[in-house]
């Protein structure tokens, strides 16, 4: 049987039968194939699909132009009719669905199977089981990069939001994956390996405090203290010439026990590391940004959850802590658990993108407030105030 592998993550490759797929005459029809199969949960409109990748032509000329690429797609994929062999697309007069029965294999679909493995799997520990451990190395092998990088369709509105969303969605579920990863072997004193998947967060999201300081810990722990300094003084510059910050209060003291030569080596793993990511001190007060975020979607804008995504996303980008949804609001701390000098700015940056991303696209409330925050010593990042 003819096997279609498909690849998404880190750009567009497609073969089959382990023979590449270059000749798909356009973008539109590239395109057309990852969102199909993506999205192949169910049939689409054609309407809709056309209105998707030819929203400024009038209805006739865009269902002329769906008609054509997706014949050119389904010579590009070497379909014939030959009913023994199933299609990879379905199409009807009406619908078009890629075939989930068909001979395939799609590494975003793989990708998403193998975290959600790890959520369903009934373990007595999380944090230290061998099965979890074996999926989400598979999943960050899987993830060589953003979804469809490097791919743009320019007069297609609709198609860029959707894979704005879903590139968001992925790169936070890749970058918990590498942290949950870099934890897991800093525990066992591994740590050329918490390098190699802190060095892989820092790649993919540059600002990302807790990977430098993971990173920089690894370093030390290894006898190379020299590499440290120049990882924190990389990162200093990197947030100083892309957002105009300091780096937080975590990395800089790190940076300063080695400097004072404060930093004791470990000759053993040791066995707590895991909670050295999200400790507090014992009723220590803390200042804190809160930012509170409500919003109203409009029926065109789709599910509530695509808005959260890209929420989640900018949140994430900014190092902003998100609790369990209150209602319509929901409350996002910065500077909790990990401290930040500027926490204040990272949440107004953050609102200010919020605002951006959802323009146009439905009522949003910011509100933002600074203040003392009693903090508990407790394990995890579920830890809540007190």
């Amino acid at each position: 049987m003819t096997q279609l592998v498909l690849g998404f993550l880190g750009g567009f490759e497609v073969a089959l039968d382990a023979e590449p797929i270059t000749a798909f005459e356009t973008d539109k029809v590239r395109a057309l194939l990852a969102f199909l199969a993506i999205e192949s949960s169910h049939p689409h409109r054609r309407a809709k699909l056309s209105a998707m990748f030819w929203p400024e032509l009038p209805e006739k000329k865009a269902a002329h132009n769906l008609s054509q690429s997706l014949l050119r797609l389904r010579r590009s994929l070497q379909e014939k009719k030959d009913a023994t062999v199933p299609s990879f697309l379905v199409v009807s007069n009406q619908d078009v669905q890629f075939n989930t029965y068909s001979d395939y294999q799609l590494d975003v679909l793989r990708f998403r199977e193998l975290l959600n493995l790890c959520h369903q799997h009934n373990h007595p520990d999380a944090a230290n089981c061998d099965v979890c451990t074996q999926w989400r190395l598979q999943a960050a092998e899987l993830y060589q990069g953003d979804l469809l990088a490097g791919f743009f369709i320019p007069d297609s509105v609709a198609f860029e939001e959707w894979r704005l969303v879903q590139q968001e969605e992925l790169h936070r579920q890749a970058l918990e994956t590498l942290e949950w990863l870099a934890v897991y072997h800093e525990q066992r004193g591994e740590f050329d390996r918490v390098q190699t998947y802190a060095r892989r967060q820092t790649v993919l999201e540059p600002w990302r405090e807790e990977a430098h300081v993971q990173l920089m810990r690894a370093l030390a722990q290894s006898g190379q203290p020299a590499a440290a300094l120049r990882q924190y003084e990389q990162y200093q510059q990197i947030l100083t010439e892309e957002l105009g910050i300091k780096p937080g209060a975590e990395a800089t003291a790190f940076y300063s026990q080695i400097l004072s030569g404060e930093l004791i080596q470990q000759a053993e793993p040791q066995p707590d590391a895991r909670k050295t990511v999200w400790l507090s001190s014992e009723g220590e007060q803390r200042q804190v940004t809160a930012l509170a975020c409500g919003q109203i979607i409009q029926d065109e804008w789709g599910e509530v959850g695509e808005c959260e995504r890209t929420c989640q996303g900018i949140f994430n980008r900014f190092g902003g802590r998100r609790t369990p949804r209150q209602g319509e609001a929901c409350l996002v701390y910065f500077g909790y658990p990990q401290a930040y000098e500027d926490a204040a700015r990272r949440a107004v940056h953050a609102g200010l993108a919020v605002t951006t991303a959802l323009e146009n696209k439905g009522s949003v409330r910011i509100g933002i407030h600074t203040g003392l925050l009693a903090v508990g010593k407790q394990r995890g990042p579920s830890w809540q105030d007190r």
